[in-house]
């Protein structure tokens, strides 16, 4: 709902040129970890994962941005220095792009725009201090769990191995993970009639 409200802010104002948008396919690369990423990315309808490679060519997912929400680098566009990640679609999406500077200007003329934004602001940190608390003091089978409790509509889209990366887990742990959690369901399946006989 907020992301909503704000879109429409921004849709509203001319000099932000909302109306244009561009499709990207599934696997295309909106930007890549060292790019100078200024831009603010309007998410408006798609599934793009943002994440990290490392030295050794590994993968690590550091958040997902589901049917609408805002992204980019903020080291890019304060600190005017290179993307720290890549952003891809993992989805048929609809992206609109919006230079840092106007949409900073916006909100210095807009104050229900600035106060929309700080919401979505204050959201987004709130999750992120949730995923680092998960990340460093909860099992990986827990991260999972919570995962999926909170997370079903958008664990349903994902590949495994983007849940693992998301994760912080080896493909093959995650799928042992699931296979215990699974039978656990299992088991705590109720009776059917058929076998409650006496």
């Amino acid at each position: 709902m907020g992301f909503d409200l704000l879109l429409e802010r921004l849709e509203a104002d001319p000099s932000l040129g909302l109306g244009r948008s561009r499709g990207f396919e599934k696997g295309e690369i909106v930007f890549r970890q060292g790019d100078a990423a200024r831009d603010v990315y309007v998410l408006r309808r798609g599934l793009v994962k943002l994440f990290y490679v490392t030295r050794d060519g590994r993968e690590r997912i550091k958040s997902f941005i589901i049917d609408g929400g805002l992204f980019g680098s903020r080291r890019s566009q304060i600190g005017d220095g290179s993307s720290a990640f890549s952003a891809a679609c993992l989805e048929q999406s609809e992206i609109a792009v919006v230079g840092y500077d106007r949409f900073r200007d916006a909100m210095r003329r807009d104050a229900r725009l600035a106060s929309l934004f700080l919401d979505l602001s204050e959201g987004a940190a709130l999750r992120k201090e949730i995923r680092e608390h998960d990340l460093l003091c909860l099992s990986a089978e827990a991260r999972y769990r919570r995962f999926v409790a909170e997370q079903e509509a958008l664990a349903s889209r994902l590949m495994q191995i983007d849940i693992a990366r998301y994760l912080g887990v080896t493909p093959v742990a995650l799928s042992r993970i699931r296979r215990r959690v699974e039978a656990e369901r299992g088991e705590l399946r109720p009776t059917s009639l058929s076998t409650v006989t006496k």
